[in-house]
């Protein structure tokens, strides 16, 4: 499923970023100031585009349903990207019932 490929996605850019910031570190220990540089940059570019990515994964899978009302939504990237999130749920504004709690999102 989609959220299936968000989780690895996300594991896997992790990893590698995580593994060019102790590239980086090691490099920097080892005076190699440039490729330390450059293992820090190619970390962030492997990491910012798939976090996005992610996102947008996120926000187009399924929908989220408010506790308080009930209601269906699926919210804007924007939203996503902002709301605060345990696990699957995000704490956003219902555009139902104007009321902020977590949003649990649902799959079908």
């Amino acid at each position: 499923s989609l959220l299936n490929a968000e989780i690895f996605i996300g594991a896997l850019s992790t990893v590698m970023f995580l593994a060019c910031v102790l590239g980086f570190a090691y490099l920097m220990e080892m005076g190699e100031v440039l490729w330390g540089i450059l293992a820090l940059v190619v970390g962030v570019l492997i990491f910012i585009p798939s976090v996005a990515f992610c996102l947008h994964i996120e926000q187009k899978a399924g929908f989220y349903k408010c506790p308080k009302c009930g209601h269906k939504f699926i919210p804007t990237y924007k939203q996503v990207f902002w709301a605060p999130h345990a696990g699957r749920s995000r704490y956003m504004k219902c555009p139902n019932c104007k009321q902020k709690s977590y949003c649990k999102k649902v799959i079908k």
